[in-house]
């Protein structure tokens, strides 16, 4: 793991123009040529923006011991005051390794099986998360590891499942947001599902099942158009894959241990 007392070297800034603007930033570096994150605040963070890395600081603090957790290090500006940031940094720092994503084309690369298996390994993860009574918020290929065992990343939008209320403003990722959250409902086991199922048709086919230029595009695909048909190969999974888009949560899997079941079905056939 990283360690403060060793040189390394900064690579280059992975936020994007308008995060870096509200006042986060994430930066690639390298120590001993293994490569990791730092993810931290600057002077010009935004109030939201500070709520929620405070948040997410939280949340990987409480889940430290889980199996889905990445793993992690904290440090304080004051730690790191002698080293040469590239703008003056406020309260804590997030260090983790970089982890490579699902944001790659599994469809060439995996045969039918080993796909469905990393979809249940990714499921085991989140259904780990929802039985400490939690949802992830912010569930897309980006936020997954392609590792064994899966870890879950971008703990931001964790909220206790007991405590969810209606949200004025969402956090999630658009192409990955379940209908009823572009209506201003509350994140739950059942947008958490319908995460998924972007992330199931991804594995499989290569490509989201919706695309949307802007935001309003994107409600409309995920509230209006019909889910899209599996190519004939995945057709077995189209059932599946109904039971996680489904326009209405309480049409939608209820849990993810029943998702994990009806897979197994289909293995066994």
């Amino acid at each position: 793991m990283f360690d403060l007392n060793q040189p390394f070297q900064w690579k280059k800034c992975l936020s994007a123009l308008p995060t870096q603007q509200a006042g986060q930033y994430v930066y690639l570096i390298t120590q001993q040529e293994q490569a990791y994150i730092f993810k931290f605040l600057g002077e010009n963070a935004e109030q939201g923006i500070r709520q929620s890395f405070a948040h997410e600081l939280n949340a990987y603090r409480q889940f430290q011991t889980e199996q889905f957790c990445a793993d992690f290090l904290i440090y304080t500006a004051s730690n790191v005051e002698n080293i040469n940031f590239p703008i003056p940094v406020i309260n804590e720092i997030l260090v983790m390794p970089y982890y490579q994503t699902l944001n790659i084309d599994l469809s060439k690369q995996f045969s039918t099986d080993k796909r469905i298996q990393i979809f249940q390994d990714i499921c085991l993860s989140v259904q780990h998360l929802h039985d400490l009574d939690y949802v992830h918020g912010d569930l897309k290929s980006r936020h997954i590891t392609f590792s064994n065992p899966v870890k879950l990343l971008d703990l931001a939008q964790t909220s206790q499942i007991y405590e969810v209320t209606r949200q004025a403003e969402i956090s999630a990722t658009p192409a990955y947001m379940a209908p009823e959250l572009f209506l201003g409902e509350a994140i739950s086991i059942q947008s958490d599902i319908y995460a998924l199922g972007i992330i199931f048709y991804e594995i499989l086919m290569g490509e989201k099942p919706f695309m949307g230029k802007n935001y309003q595009d994107w409600a409309t695909q995920h509230c209006q158009a019909d889910i899209p048909l599996f190519a004939t190969e995945y057709s077995l999974y189209q059932n599946i894959l109904d039971g996680m888009l489904a326009k209405l949560k309480k049409n939608r899997f209820s849990e993810i241990k029943t998702l994990i079941n009806a897979l197994n079905l289909i293995k066994k056939t």
